[in-house]
């Protein structure tokens, strides 16, 4: 076996074994779970109780139909004037009452009533009014239904084959944009993973001193590449639990409705299947980075100042993306899909929202490519003497003297 691979399998084996390695990988997950699981309880608890609301109104009509509209959640009743209506809601016996007065109906309520609750009785009380008023203008029902009835909306992406030939298929944009925020979660969860964690392992070594003995039987591109690559062999692990996940998901059908029509072949096809390959370099990219900023950090307890340029550049790409993600075709956006550390996540974003274009993607694309190869040549070149300086002069210090210093040795 070679050294690269014996670096490596020690990079990995060490990593793979220890606890905070897991942790990393399902405490997301459990943090996920465990809140889809609150929100459900609390929907299907708030579902299950009754919301008790009394009516003031001198409009008999509007009084009745109200009472035919009480369910298991929502019970109206009727109450003679508002101070019989406050003492009601002091001892409890009702959550709300409304007052109607002309064209006005007021919501009055001690304690905070949930948004659905009060979307449910704004509804409630709207398609009431409606039909009190085609009672009084003499609208039967038939054609009051008539009125109401509102045209379905739908709409179909036009697609056009190499031929030129018209090809209809479903409009996937919102699913995709869905798709899109798990995917830029992800790319941030890694990066700033596995970032901290091979800047650790560079400065944890160059910390004990010991460099220069490692570096008396291997190359220093070779133990640098061998970082990389435990790293690299850390995060397919990580990757396929989740795929793993992913699928029990899908094939146990947790929850059917999330799931049903969801063509995964159609979302993932046309320009959106190269989003996976920006996400890929883009976790690539700010490894090199952070593989590269640990080398030149003397103690291991200065590695979160290593990696603050990491996390900046990380948030610049990610908040703007997801704050515009209304407005696509924003100049910074469009500026941004062509620099290396923020195309990672604008451009899957403009992607999704049907924006981007070939040309602009596979310009991109090469760029992030150029500039990944290139930051780990010069990472690699380098590196023996980033882990052989060691200094307190901070980052900017020990790059300057790295570089020249490597510039006197070539």
């Amino acid at each position: 076996m070679s050294k690269l691979w014996i670096i490596a399998f020690n990079v990995f084996k060490k990593n793979v074994k220890s606890v905070p390695f897991w942790m990393n990988i399902f405490l997301p997950i459990i943090i996920g779970v465990g809140s889809y699981a609150f929100a459900s309880f609390k929907m299907n608890n708030t579902n299950q109780e009754t919301v008790r609301i009394a009516i003031i109104s001198e409009d008999h009509d509007f009084q009745n139909e109200c009472l035919k509209q009480s369910n298991r959640n929502l019970e109206f009743e009727l109450a003679k004037d508002e101070k019989k209506a406050q003492n009601l809601l002091a001892e409890r016996k009702i959550d709300g009452y409304l007052t109607v007065i002309s064209k006005e109906i007021h919501l009055y309520n001690s304690e905070i009533l949930s948004q659905a609750t009060q979307e449910v009785l704004q509804n409630t009380v709207n398609a009431v009014q409606v039909q009190v008023n085609a009672k009084k203008l003499n609208i039967s029902p038939t054609e009051l239904a008539k009125l109401n009835k509102i045209p379905k909306f739908l709409q179909t992406q036009i697609y056009f084959d190499e031929q030129g030939k018209l090809t209809n298929k479903k409009n996937d944009s919102g699913i995709r944009q869905v798709v899109n925020i798990v995917f830029l979660v992800l790319t941030m969860m890694f990066t700033f993973t596995y970032g901290p964690i091979i800047a650790q392992e560079i400065a944890n070594e160059k910390g004990t001193r010991i460099m220069e003995m490692i570096l008396s039987s291997v190359q220093a591109k070779t133990h640098f590449y061998g970082k990389i690559l435990g790293m690299l062999m850390l995060i397919i692990v990580n990757f396929l639990v989740y795929l793993a996940m992913f699928v029990a998901f899908i094939t146990m059908k947790v929850d059917q409705d999330m799931l049903k029509g969801i063509d995964f072949s159609e979302i993932f096809g046309g320009l959106f299947i190269w989003t996976i390959p920006f996400i890929i370099l883009t976790i690539f990219l700010y490894m090199f980075l952070s593989a590269f900023l640990g080398s030149l950090i003397s103690r291991l307890e200065d590695v979160p100042k290593a990696v603050q340029p990491l996390v900046f550049l990380g948030m610049l790409g990610f908040y703007p993306t997801i704050f515009l993600q209304d407005d696509p075709t924003n100049i910074i956006l469009r500026v941004s899909s062509f620099i290396p550390f923020f195309s990672g996540f604008v451009i899957p974003s403009q992607i999704a929202n049907g924006v981007a274009t070939l040309p602009q993607i596979l310009g991109s694309l090469v760029i992030l490519i150029g500039t990944s190869i290139g930051l780990l040549i010069f990472s690699a070149r380098l590196y023996k003497t980033n882990v052989l300086l060691y200094g307190d002069g901070g980052l900017i210090k020990s790059l300057k003297q790295s570089w020249k210093n490597s510039r006197k040795e070539l």
